[in-house]
């Protein structure tokens, strides 16, 4: 059964939900310290969590919203995880997560679904601010909302290995689409495709 904690105030409605933890935070907080002393061993600044099973595991993160880019961001630098998805899912990180209101995130519904509009400038801006403007970046592969795929044929990393470039090359290739309004976005780019491969 769950732990249900009554009167729970989201800040952005004012409205009272109950949130459910299945855990205790304790728990959730030793999770996250393996993962964290396995982040440092491999050299990992910022790990990227896309798979909803992880998501889950990390932070109590309960919802269907796979099918639009969402993720649960560990750096080290960083006491608590951080969950960013579209905002019309913001309440069930705030019912279903341990995670303080200031670690969740979220990017406006415009971005679902746009030609002109990506998720991820706004995903990988939450990642610099929570790891610098370079951090070694790792992300799930081999699983179904993120696969190996996602990192390029030359990547030369195979599945369920750690991919220290495949984040910032995706990024870089919703970047280079020319949005609407003819402006290329790659404008927008800190950091040059060929810097990707230093991460």
């Amino acid at each position: 059964m769950p732990e249900i904690k009554q009167g729970f105030t989201t800040p952005d409605t004012g409205k009272d939900v109950n949130k459910e933890l299945y855990f205790e935070k304790g728990e959730f907080q030793a999770r996250l310290s393996a993962v964290k002393a396995t982040m440092e061993r491999r050299g990992i600044d910022v790990l990227m969590i896309s798979e909803p099973p992880n998501m889950n595991y990390l932070t109590g993160y309960d919802a269907y919203s796979y099918y639009v880019p969402q993720f649960v961001i560990v750096s080290l630098k960083h006491r608590q995880p951080v969950w960013i998805g579209r905002f019309m899912d913001r309440v069930s990180a705030v019912m279903t997560s341990y995670l303080d209101d200031q670690n969740i995130h979220a990017y406006e519904d415009k971005y679902v679904h746009s030609a002109a509009l990506s998720a991820f400038d706004v995903i990988a801006e939450t990642v610099k601010d929570l790891g610098g403007e370079r951090p070694c970046i790792g992300v799930e592969l081999g699983g179904y909302y993120y696969s190996e795929g996602s990192c390029g044929p030359d990547a030369g990393v195979a599945a369920g290995e750690i991919c220290r470039c495949g984040f910032a090359r995706k990024l870089d290739s919703y970047r280079q689409k020319p949005s609407r309004t003819g402006a290329d976005a790659s404008s927008r780019v800190n950091r040059r495709r060929d810097d990707a491969t230093s991460y």
